[in-house]
């Protein structure tokens, strides 16, 4: 409005218009009726509104102008003494706050967000571990038990007399009679290539109510990558009422759209179209009704002429017929008196006949009249000349493309443009009128009644990947109110799942079978032990390392201790994934060698490692990444893939060529493969002391196995058991244990040699086939034979919670 003043002072003050006393009074009153709206500048506004009427009024207005606008100036006078009074602002104040950019202050409403009470408490929906021993819930409303708790209660129960809890002194001790710990982790096992993540949600009384939606969203965290789950809704009923009403109110909107098909019937201006066709019906008729009455007058006025002819015809016949026997009575009378004197009568009727013919020369011949042009009047000429009937004259009719014509301009063309704008604005109208769609995929959605809290028991599974080893659970949370308030709720805790596979009992021991004994020998197995990111000094400590190292070592001694065997050399291979550029993974691999080699060398000098540790570095393992995608059935493009690597020149430059043409495959081949590439390959050369021949024993390797067995470790169980099938010992009953198939692989662990893995399994599989006695039994035997069993069964919350049902001490 600063503006309009500002304009129409500029425009009438400072031009010439001025000088020639005239002013717009169209732009007067535009401006004056703008200035209504604001009442807070009328008062600057009439000032100036008076000096305009002053100066101009006796030049341009006429009186019955003047006097209207006089009154409005009266108006706008008294709306500046009813309106200045509050909440007015000058124009000059208003245009020092635009200098100053400074923006106009929005007054702040004195109505309250309904989510205001959300910000004066400190609750939070949080989720919490359920009871390992069992899980109590009503499913109809969702109540459960809550999360596993342990208690650690003071053994003397005693408080100091003097104990105030009003009064805490900072230089007192007391004793407390209990403290609660609630446990944020547990061990899940892995099952059928899944593991179940369950845990209870609970939602305290003071985040719900009817006047809003509280939305909660439980996130699963899995190494890098978040995995959404599905959501818990829930609404109050007022909440849930309003979403209603406004989908009413949507699908009403859209049911007031036409179609296009039913224009005809909802758009057509039926009234107008009747009246159009009659119309042109009329004109039709019209025109043939004009032809008809000429063609009428023109036969009246013939049959008229034609008369007036007749009469005339007739008196002409009538005199030639009189004059003619008038002139042969007089011829005969003649011949007759000249008769009697008798005289030649020769030539008498001649004579009289050609008196005849020059009497009669000037009369028309009537045999041969005929009407002609001239005599016609000229607005009948063109129907004689065409010598046209009744018979001639033919009729317009109305016809069905007349009535197309007539009905394509004649639709309530505004109301088609108004359909079609609301069609258009289907989206937008959603969005306007549908502040809170109605939730799809959830887990929950749920009308809760105030006043009391909320819990729910959730259970998710999630796929077991290669590589891991935890997964975390998080949830945060919204609060939408009708009002569209919001509140973002604090994140909850979050709950930790150790993942403890079957595959983690591999027995690497049956790679190879011996039937012939050979002086030299030699054994080959993985460890996949782990460097940080960058790092080429081996830390035992970083992630699996010790339970990885504790193979190899465990292997070693079987060899030298069970086997009887001297240990040549151990070829030592370190190779890389593809995670950095060729030349500097080649020289990572070197270093991480030899810092692993002089980790062996310090650790364990009974192996004389500096002597018999040979080390190699691969770099980047090229050949078991070509041989693991060989494998894979989820990569698309798996052949052009292999074709690139089998002949690739610059190792990086084809690597960044995978990724940017095949982006779906490489991120599975980087998730899914890579990590297999950080490896470190060992083969143990040893001989038998005391033999002098080379061979007295048949040792035969078993076709696949060890592939088999990595498939194992790996949790690719169907591909796994494949090649274990041939091969029916322990391992194929672990692979088969965990896939499920517990009768079957109970039947090959009671052909087996017992020892700590076969009854540690026999008393898993028995557990699940009902046989809890012999499951008790197996279980104390694993134990008694491997007494690091008993430390296992806390990876297992199947035989944890079994160990704790019957009581077992192990």
């Amino acid at each position: 409005m600063c503006l309009i003043i500002n304009k129409f002072k500029q425009q009438y003050f400072t031009q010439k218009i001025i000088n020639s006393y005239k002013i717009d009074y169209e732009l007067f009153l535009f401006n004056y009726k703008s200035l209504l709206l604001h009442s807070h500048l009328l008062n600057d506004y009439a000032n100036f509104l008076f000096i305009i009427m002053k100066r101009y009024i006796k030049h341009y207005f006429s009186l019955k102008t003047v006097l209207s606008t006089f009154t409005m100036v009266l108006v706008a006078m008294m709306l500046v003494s009813s309106c200045s009074s509050s909440r007015s602002r000058s124009v000059r104040q208003m245009r020092e706050a635009r200098g100053m950019n400074t923006p106009y202050k929005i007054s702040k409403s004195d109505k309250d967000a309904l989510t205001k009470e959300l910000f004066m408490q400190s609750k939070r929906a949080n989720i919490e571990l359920p009871r390992q021993e069992g899980i109590k819930f009503d499913p109809t409303t969702g109540a459960a038990v809550v999360s596993e708790e342990v208690t650690y209660v003071n053994p003397d129960n005693h408080l100091d007399e003097d104990y105030n809890p009003t009064k805490v002194g900072t230089d007192t001790v007391y004793k407390l009679t209990e403290v609660v710990v609630t446990a944020r982790s547990r061990f899940t096992p892995e099952r059928d290539g899944k593991v179940s993540v369950d845990f209870m949600v609970r939602v305290p009384k003071e985040l719900i109510s009817s006047k809003w939606r509280v939305t909660l969203s439980p996130k699963l965290l899995h190494n890098d990558s978040i995995v959404s789950l599905q959501e818990v809704v829930l609404k109050g009923q007022e909440f849930a009422d309003k979403q209603k009403a406004d989908h009413a109110a949507y699908d009403s909107y859209v049911k007031s759209i036409v179609g296009k098909s039913a224009y005809d019937s909802v758009f057509l201006d039926r009234a107008n179209i009747t009246k159009d066709i009659a119309n042109r019906q009329s004109f039709y008729y019209d025109k043939y009704h004009t032809e008809w009455s000429r063609q009428m007058a023109y036969e009246k006025w013939m049959r008229d002429h034609e008369k007036r002819n007749e009469t005339y015809i007739i008196k002409e016949v009538g005199a030639r017929d009189n004059l003619y026997h008038q002139h042969a009575r007089e011829a005969n009378e003649q011949a007759m008196r000249d008769l009697a004197l008798g005289k030649d009568t020769t030539g008498i009727f001649a004579s009289y006949m050609s008196k005849y013919n020059k009497k009669t020369k000037d009369l028309p011949e009537i045999w041969k009249y005929k009407t002609e042009l001239k005599s016609i009047p000229r607005e009948f000429e063109d129907i004689y000349e065409n010598d046209r009937t009744l018979a001639d004259i033919t009729n317009d009719i109305m016809t069905e493309n007349d009535s197309v014509q007539i009905a394509k301009h004649r639709y309530f063309f505004d109301k088609i443009a108004e359909n079609e704008i609301k069609g258009a604005r289907k989206e937008d109208k959603y969005l306007e009128l549908v502040p809170f769609p109605y939730e799809q995929g959830v887990r929950v959605d749920s009308i809760v009644v105030a006043g009391r809290d909320f819990l729910y028991y959730y259970s998710q599974d999630y796929p077991v990947t290669v590589g891991l080893k935890q997964v975390r659970i998080t949830m945060s949370g919204k609060v939408d109110a009708i009002d569209r308030s919001s509140y973002h709720l604090a994140k909850s805790d979050t709950l930790a799942y150790f993942v403890s596979s079957l595959s983690q009992l591999v027995d690497t021991t049956l790679t190879h079978k011996e039937t012939k004994l050979y002086r030299d020998v030699f054994n080959r197995m993985t460890a996949y032990l782990k460097f940080a990111d960058k790092k080429t000094t081996f830390d035992i400590n970083y992630k699996d390392n010790k339970a990885e190292l504790a193979k190899v070592m465990d292997t070693y001694r079987t060899f030298t201790t069970e086997g009887k065997l001297v240990v040549d050399s151990i070829e030592m291979t370190v190779s890389n994934s593809l995670d950095g550029t060729f030349d500097d993974n080649a020289e990572q691999t070197m270093k991480r060698s030899q810092s692993l080699k002089e980790y062996f060398v310090k650790t364990y000098p009974e192996m004389n490692a500096e002597t018999i540790i040979k080390t190699y570095n691969m770099g980047e393992d090229w050949n078991t990444l070509a041989a693991n995608i060989r494998k894979r059935t989820d990569i698309v493009n798996k052949d052009r893939i292999l074709e690139m690597l089998t002949t690739a020149v610059n190792p990086d430059a084809t690597e960044a060529d995978i990724k940017k043409e095949f982006p779906a495959d490489f991120k599975i081949i980087r998730d899914s493969i890579y990590p297999l590439l950080n490896k470190v390959d060992f083969v143990f050369n040893m001989h038998r002391p005391g033999m002098e021949d080379a061979m007295t024993v048949n040792r035969e390797e078993r076709s696949g196995y060890a592939e088999g067995l990595q498939l194992l470790v790996d949790r690719e169980y169907w591909k796994a058991i494949e090649i274990l099938a041939d091969y029916p010992d322990y391992n194929t009953a672990l692979c088969l244990a965990a896939m499920g198939y517990n009768a079957k692989s109970y039947d090959i662990l009671k052909g087996l040699a017992p020892n700590g893995n076969t009854e540690y399994i026999l008393a898993l599989v028995s557990m699940r086939l009902g046989k809890d006695e012999e499951a008790m039994q197996h279980l104390q035997r694993a134990v008694q034979l491997d007494p690091s069993k008993a430390y296992r069964v806390a990876l297992d919350p199947e035989i944890a919670d079994f160990v704790r049902k019957n009581n077992l001490k192990l």
